[in-house]
């Protein structure tokens, strides 16, 4: 009991102290009193539903009552699941094995778990590339892939004993990304697209790229309509690459089309974002998840996404 309130007293803290950094911020941008701010956050908090958070990066304190009624928060959001997707079939997100072998006609290419792999055969699959690209089969594809240089190992089972170290039970031929990218960046690129699945068709709701530098993700949103990188507003790092808003996505629209025929295939979840890699003019799925960054597209001067009307219409 003493230690469950003292953990309760940490958090508040906590919280609190995050509350006063944020209302600090806004009152260096809204030239406001440090009370008047915390009133107008509590305000948002009752009547939109925003925390303070929220309230910072929506900056909720330059807009009036219908713009702000516009934003989908993450209390917004949680609300909405119980529509979005089915409970019994989650897993297939969940468990990237499930989720490959649903797929396995779009995929293109051999992926194998090293699990299932006889000694011998991953010693061929070695043999066969310089490099095998290797993934979690319960995490993303972004936040959990590695490279393994087949050079670097003295054998074929010091490479699997490592892989197997590290978790990434899913492995294939590692391949390079559509020469466009090379100036943005060396490693693999994922293209990012979430789709909202309705009886009257699929909505594209947001569009982005995501791609390593070092052990941070890099994000950079798409402008669907024009098929280019915008700036992130989140992402100062992102911006800083060379001819970034320059970069025209190479076969956008057979990725929109893929994205939405896949939604249709998967229409127990109504929200998915789907991931892919261009390798030449192949396009690869490598991934689908709940879709949890839907804070970053509504951020302001980014296309805004329509979930919210679905939000008006269920709530």
């Amino acid at each position: 009991m003493i230690k469950e309130l003292k953990k309760c007293f940490k958090n508040f803290i906590l919280n609190l102290k995050k509350l006063n950094k944020n209302i600090l911020y806004v009152k260096k941008q809204y030239n406001k009193s440090y009370i008047y701010i915390l009133f107008d956050m509590l305000f948002s908090t009752i009547k939109y539903d925003v925390n303070d958070e929220e309230y910072k990066l929506f900056e909720f304190y330059n807009l009036d009552k219908n713009k702000r009624n516009t934003y989908l928060t993450n209390y917004r959001h949680d609300k909405l699941k119980k529509y979005l997707y089915d409970k019994n079939i989650i897993n297939i997100l969940n468990d990237k094995n499930k989720l490959l072998k649903r797929f396995k006609d779009v995929l293109k290419r051999e992926v194998y778990n090293i699990n299932d792999l006889s000694f011998k055969e991953f010693e061929e699959l070695s043999k066969s590339s310089d490099k095998l690209l290797c993934r979690s089969a319960s995490n993303s594809f972004v936040k959990t892939y590695k490279v393994f240089d087949v050079n670097n190992y003295r054998s074929s089972a010091f490479m699997a004993e490592d892989i197997k170290k590290n978790k990434l039970f899913l492995v294939e031929k590692y391949f390079k990304n559509n020469k466009v990218f090379d100036e943005l960046n060396s490693d693999l690129i994922v293209i990012n697209v979430v789709t909202l699945y309705n009886k009257r068709g699929v909505n594209i709701i947001s569009s982005s790229i995501k791609f390593k530098d070092k052990d941070k993700i890099i994000s950079g949103y798409i402008d669907i309509k024009n098929k280019t990188l915008e700036p992130n507003l989140k992402d100062e790092k992102f911006n800083n690459y060379k001819k970034v808003n320059k970069i025209e996505i190479p076969y956008f629209d057979k990725i929109i089309n893929l994205s939405k025929k896949l939604s249709c295939e998967l229409s127990e979840i109504k929200e998915i974002e789907w991931s892919f890699c261009i390798n030449g003019k192949n396009i690869y799925l490598m991934d689908a998840c709940l879709w949890n960054d839907y804070v970053f597209s509504q951020l302001p001067d980014y296309r805004k996404v329509g979930l919210i009307k679905y939000y008006n219409k269920n709530k």
